[in-house]
């Protein structure tokens, strides 16, 4: 999993492969900050052929305990020898004196305990810090943006607008690009990774072609599961064959959207093919499962990636939608590398 996260971190900054992109990904995402991403989630699930990946997930969470209110301990392993915090806090540039969280309604947001965490452990290393929603932030004449009176020098966002197109992010889009505010992650990731169109691009024939080693597509192919996009596909095949397939909105993120082949209907099936360039269909990778407390529960490996370093490591436990977690036991637990 690993090897893979590096594979395609190197595969963005890879000149032919940005070539390919830049017909197709907007103009705000040929801005190349001299920082990674912080916290990219690679999500994957175990088969008895290897790992698969779920989808890239640009924004990840689930580092801090629901129940405890601490970050998850993290497996002894060499990628994890220094402490956890200072790993988090080396993520974000040092430049970044004051930093702004940043959500759509912020503090209606079910991970806001964790935003707050995040804001204290980057408070503890002498930066100041605010947790507010898009409208909390002003575009002042000198360019920059503030929150009251504090210049804001970089923006942990948490929102899903990933390449700040909504109105209510308009005036960041404009910091962004006169290069007055920084931000993570930012939109060069979601359009070169993020985005799931990348996966259908990635199975393209010969689209690695003279770009990267055969090793390297090797890995990638036998890691990402075949993803082809329903506008590309024949329909009665696709209704015929949909058992095997899961649908996924190919601008959603963290499982949102999400349609396993088995529960479509004809009438959901019908709206997608209204505006099948807008859908992505992988082969299906059942979710590994494990018993606990005497019930079934599905579970998948989340990577936490900065770069090439992997920051931490989590598993994430369910039942159902892998963005249902109404059951008490259902969450984000550590593992174990053995």
């Amino acid at each position: 999993m690993l090897d893979f996260g590096r594979v395609i971190y190197q595969l963005k900054h890879n000149d032919q492969y940005i070539q390919k992109m830049r017909a197709w990904v907007p103009e705000i995402t040929l801005i190349k900050p001299n920082y990674p991403s912080v916290l990219m989630g690679f999500d994957f699930h175990l088969t008895p052929s290897g790992p698969k990946l779920i989808e890239i997930n640009n924004n990840a969470a689930g580092l801090l305990s629901w129940k405890t209110k601490t970050w998850l301990n993290q497996p002894e392993h060499a990628q994890f020898k220094d402490d956890m915090k200072r790993r988090i806090n080396a993520m974000f540039p040092a430049s970044w004196k004051s930093i702004a969280i940043l959500d759509d309604s912020v503090e209606t947001q079910f991970f806001y305990p964790e935003m707050q965490a995040y804001a204290e452990l980057l408070s503890d290393d002498g930066r100041s810090v605010v947790l507010l929603s898009p409208e909390d932030l002003i575009l002042k004449e000198d360019g920059f943006l503030y929150a009251g009176s504090q210049k804001i020098d970089g923006i942990y966002n948490r929102h899903t607008d990933f390449y700040l197109d909504i109105p209510e992010m308009r005036h960041i889009h404009q910091a962004y690009v006169s290069e007055h505010v920084g931000l993570t992650p930012h939109p060069r990731s979601y359009a070169l990774i993020g985005d799931k169109q990348r996966m259908v691009d990635w199975w393209q024939d010969d689209f690695f072609t003279h770009m990267i080693s055969d090793e390297d597509k090797k890995l990638i192919l036998s890691v990402v599961p075949t993803t082809r996009n329903l506008a590309k596909m024949e329909r009665d095949e696709v209704w015929r064959d949909r058992k095997k397939y899961v649908f996924k909105p190919a601008a959603s993120h963290g499982g949102k959207g999400v349609l396993m082949g088995k529960s479509v209907r004809q009438k959901r099936f019908q709206e997608m093919m209204e505006h099948p360039e807008n859908m992505v269909v992988q082969d299906l990778v059942p979710a590994p499962t494990l018993l606990r407390d005497d019930e079934v529960f599905k579970y998948d490996i989340r990577l936490y990636m900065t770069g090439e370093k992997c920051i931490a490591v989590a598993a994430r436990l369910f039942q159902g939608s892998v963005t249902n977690f109404r059951h008490p036991v259902s969450g984000f637990y550590p593992v174990n590398i053995e």
